[in-house]
């Protein structure tokens, strides 16, 4: 039956050949977007806004040190969205181990999404990238998948908690596929050894993602969830109503003729137009009308397997020392100290008396790189203008890349699986990280002591 359905919707070739590990619970995350129905309505929760949520934005995005806030000035301020192509992940998993025989790479989850900066002005200028650490495996929903209701962190939001309460509150939901081929989700919350993401700092990065690409929806319109973004040889038809169904077409028109007849003055009043197209857009999302566009949305593979939001202030690059090199950020013994390397996106906090307390440059002519640095030091103020642009590599980590980056859920068959790879030895920890690899989005190998820089 579900062959038959997918044959009949033009997908069956397409879902065959492009779907990816993540595409069974894409599946069940998107059901719960797409067709979640709101009690005594004929709309989709989707077509509706929590209030809980928006509180939770507000709460999320007023904190000080991330450059959300205007009083923080370090230039224009974006949200860049980053999707992880279909089936790349896999890729670089198997790519990895073949090539380093580490088998942390196998089922590591934790990739580093990297943002460097290119100044036209200064093409010369070498900048520290901004680095944010997700773990793939781990979701963020609005519903619970074991309860069928809403999220506690939504559910039981109250906005004068303290900002670690509320990250101690987070559902993280993870998919376990057992050797029957169920999927069964797995909820857990918060941070730590215990909790849901190994890391408080990787857990913000997945709560700024979160409030982003819903404020963003609130704010544009626009959604960035992944079924938005449909892999297919061909364009799928999704016009609500579907054409092919005549007796909907038919009601619909109907629905259009009756607000015709009950606002006469629609051609004439540009309020009332605009508001009479907005409740003809609802109308179009309800059930009756969007029931087939959705579902070819939940069944048609996606183009990304994840698609991030990440926050970043145009003057919160931080200028690499004349004549010095990326590797440069990994001088400090601790990881804690040095503000170049921020899990988190924080604020870096730019400026030659900031670059000077975070680094030694015992082995930098002082006096030469102020002059280096000067038109870098004019750059950061308020009303100077800046020409760059911005590119993003995305790379894999190995599980154990810092202390306590495991695999939080296995699979049944990765069990099976792992008994037969060869494990290397020894405790991986920050400090040692100068023997691992690390492989980037286009295939390449580096070897940094702390991944996220290439």
């Amino acid at each position: 039956m579900a062959i038959a359905t997918l044959r009949q919707q033009g997908v069956f070739n397409d879902y065959v050949t492009l779907s990816s590990e993540y595409s069974p619970f894409q599946t069940l995350t998107g059901l719960q977007n797409l067709y979640r129905q709101k009690s005594n309505s004929l709309l989709y929760t989707s077509n509706y806004f929590n209030l809980n949520k928006i509180s939770l934005i507000d709460k999320t995005l007023s904190r000080k040190g991330y450059g959300f806030l205007t009083n923080e000035v370090s230039g224009n301020k974006s949200i860049l969205n980053i999707g992880i192509p279909n089936s790349m992940i896999a890729s670089l998993q198997k790519k990895a181990y073949k090539e380093t025989g580490d088998a942390r790479y196998l089922y590591s989850p934790y990739v580093c999404i990297s943002v460097f900066k290119k100044d036209h002005f200064n093409p010369h200028y070498l900048f520290y990238p901004k680095n944010f650490i997700f773990d793939v495996s781990a979701n963020i929903l609005d519903m619970s998948l074991n309860t069928n209701s809403m999220s506690s962190h939504l559910k039981d939001f109250i906005y004068d908690r303290s900002f670690d309460k509320i990250l101690k509150s987070i559902e993280i939901t993870r998919f376990i596929l057992d050797n029957g081929g169920k999927i069964k989700p797995k909820i857990s919350k918060g941070y730590g050894e215990s909790g849901g993401v190994f890391s408080k700092e990787v857990l913000i990065n997945h709560l700024h993602s979160y409030v982003l690409q819903e404020y963003t929806k609130l704010t544009t319109g626009l959604n960035f969830d992944e079924e938005t973004f449909l892999l297919t040889r061909n364009s799928i038809n999704d016009s609500n109503p579907p054409l092919e169904r005549n007796d909907l077409v038919t009601e619909y028109r109907k629905i259009l003729f009756e607000l015709k007849r009950i606002y006469p003055e629609i051609d004439s009043d540009p309020q009332l137009k605009s508001e009479v197209f907005r409740m003809v857009s609802c109308i179009k999302q309800s059930i009756p009308f969007s029931f087939t566009s959705r579902f070819k949305k939940l069944i048609t593979p996606k183009s990304f397997d994840r698609i991030y939001s990440i926050f970043v202030n145009e003057k919160d690059f931080v200028l690499v020392p004349n004549g010095g090199e990326i590797s440069d950020i990994f001088n400090l013994d601790s990881l804690s100290e040095n503000k170049m390397f921020l899990l988190d996106g924080k604020l870096s906090g730019g400026g030659l008396n900031s670059l000077k307390k975070s680094f030694d440059f015992s082995n930098v002519n002082s006096a030469g790189f102020e002059k280096y640095a000067e038109k870098y030091l004019k750059s950061l103020e308020p009303s100077a203008p800046e020409a760059y642009n911005y590119h993003v590599v995305t790379s894999l980590l190995p599980l154990e890349f810092v202390e306590g980056a495991i695999q939080k859920e296995k699979n049944e068959e990765n069990n099976i699986i792992n008994s037969n790879i060869p494990q290397p030895s020894g405790t991986v920890t920050a400090s040692t990280l100068i023997n691992n690899r690390q492989v980037s989005a286009d295939g390449t190998t580096f070897r940094p002591k702390i991944p996220g820089i290439n």
